[in-house]
């Protein structure tokens, strides 16, 4: 296991420190997310990262985007899943949602893409990456938010009728594919709502940013729904609202190790 190389810092720790926001069409957010998990990793100083949810699509290219040597291991609750991972790939097969945290410090720096809307409980599953983390260690996911027309429908049709809309929406999320479609609950799937920060707060986290994609690309085959969502985006990025978010990327902080402590 690689030693720590996230700093210390003799500064208070804040956890109720105000997060920076934005809010940005949603293709942004889909583009970057790769991008800034690569930056936060960089800035950071991480080395031993964990990909939350990872499966069969790990994040293959991060060292390469990194520009240095990234030690990356990919969790998963399905040894299914991480059995089609490509070869070569570290991976853990754990349940992150366990009422005892599976994985201790182990992490500088762990992230998701499209796994939170997926867990059986928020507060499990963000306990449990708070104890996956290194003291000063950070998490960044992106998900979609329950507050979006698409994602809201989505948790409470029954399953088959869901993942026939989203086949015909996008015939490469068939469910025999590797992009398959798996059961959504949405638990602390939110914007930047005071209720949400508390959540994340609640844990010991700060929350350092909180990015809010608007729009989304789920009424394509039908134009004229399409053109009044391409409205409603213009609207809500002119007057934007955390409870109009349909994606986000959010990024906390666990507390940093006091000054003289060495973890390993």
């Amino acid at each position: 296991m690689t030693d720590s190389v996230v700093p210390a810092t003799d500064g208070p720790w804040d956890v109720g420190r105000r997060p920076v926001i934005s809010y940005v069409p949603w293709t942004q957010l889909w583009d970057r997310f790769e991008h800034q998990v690569a930056d936060l990793v960089r800035s950071s100083g991480a080395v031993a990262v964990g990909e939350l949810g990872g499966g069969a699509n790990p994040t293959m290219a991060l060292a390469a985007e990194v520009g240095r040597p990234v030690d990356l291991t990919v969790l998963d609750i399905s040894a299914a899943e991480l059995e089609r991972s490509p070869p070569g790939v570290d991976t853990l097969c754990v349940d992150l949602c366990a009422a005892t945290p599976p994985v201790r410090e182990r992490f500088d720096l762990v992230f998701s893409r499209m796994l939170c809307e997926h867990v059986s409980s928020g507060k499990a599953f963000h306990r449990n990456c708070h104890a996956a983390l290194r003291p000063g260690g950070h998490a960044i996911h992106f998900f979609p938010a329950v507050t979006a027309m698409p994602f809201a429908l989505n948790r409470v049709l029954p399953a088959p009728l869901s993942q026939g809309l989203l086949e015909r929406t996008f015939p490469s999320r068939r469910s025999e594919g590797r992009h398959g479609k798996f059961p959504a609950q949405y638990y602390w799937c939110w914007g930047p709502t005071a209720p949400q920060l508390a959540r994340y707060r609640s844990l010991g986290f700060q929350v350092l940013s909180y990015d809010v994609g608007i729009g989304h690309g789920y009424y394509q085959r039908i134009p004229f729904v399409r053109a009044l969502e391409a409205i409603k985006e213009r609207v809500v990025l002119r007057h934007p609202s955390p409870w109009l978010a349909a994606f986000a990327i959010v990024v906390l902080r666990r507390a940093p190790a006091s000054p003289g402590r060495h973890n390993c």
